[in-house]
């Protein structure tokens, strides 16, 4: 999942943010890194540290509905995490890190890009600020919220399976094996976080592109795989713009 932007210096990257443990990197990643003089990603994780939580006095016991509180606590308690941190999570936080624990993980193509360049002291930038995806994650409903739960709670079991599944479809560059994988996800099957989380920031990336200087040097732009599937993926909205993309 690794293309060129035609008549320019830029390359778009689609990662993995981690592997599974101990699994390499694919060749078209290590490729990316070896030509890139400079990098940008979706935005500075260690940004999103004061945005998850809730403000003080809150509780996210009172803001869901007591089946999945009961649930949702449930599943922390197995995992061994300290209940009085997930009292503190905002609720998309909470959907979004349940189960994260128990996957056996390693750092992912970012990590590595942005060592690589730092070490040899080339410029790492971000499409956008972690402020703006906590809002949109804000705005979704409570009850979407919960519904997502619902929903990903029962399977919490099987995420391990899955998180390998997606690995072997992304170094195969399966696009088809990744977006069908996708669309069981309930981060994606709900509109609201579908809209939230992929659909607004692909158009805001996109647009923002279009706004860009031609950078001067090889540059590669790493986002999230799952970016650059199905409708209004980043790479179909740039071509909508009149940018031609080929395959690498």
């Amino acid at each position: 999942m690794y293309y060129e932007v035609s008549g320019s210096r830029l390359r778009i990257l689609g990662t993995n943010h981690v592997v599974p443990e101990g699994m390499p990197l694919p060749s078209f990643v290590l490729d990316a890194v070896q030509w890139a003089e400079a990098g940008c990603t979706e935005h500075d994780p260690s940004e999103f540290a004061p945005r998850v939580l809730l403000r003080e006095g809150e509780r996210l016991q009172d803001l869901l509905p007591p089946d999945v509180w009961h649930a949702l606590h449930h599943a922390w308690h197995l995992e061994l995490r300290n209940p009085a941190d997930l009292q503190r999570q905002r609720p998309w936080a909470a959907a979004m890190n349940v189960g994260i624990s128990r996957l056996r993980m390693s750092p992912g193509a970012e990590h590595h890009f942005g060592l690589h360049l730092q070490k040899n002291g080339r410029a790492w930038g971000c499409l956008e600020r972690a402020d703006e995806v906590a809002d949109l994650l804000d705005a979704v409903p409570i009850m979407d919220v919960a519904e997502m739960l619902r929903a990903a709670l029962p399977k919490i079991d099987e995420a391990q399976a899955h998180f390998e599944a997606t690995y072997t479809e992304w170094v195969a560059r399966d696009s088809d094996g990744l977006f069908e994988g996708l669309k069981q996800s309930p981060m994606y099957s709900l509109p609201s976080f579908r809209e939230a989380y992929f659909l607004t920031r692909n158009r805001t990336w996109a647009d923002r592109l279009m706004n860009f200087e031609a950078p001067p040097v090889n540059t590669v732009l790493a986002v999230g795989c799952f970016h650059l599937l199905g409708p209004d993926n980043l790479l179909d909205l740039l071509r909508k713009r009149g940018i031609t993309i080929r395959e690498l």
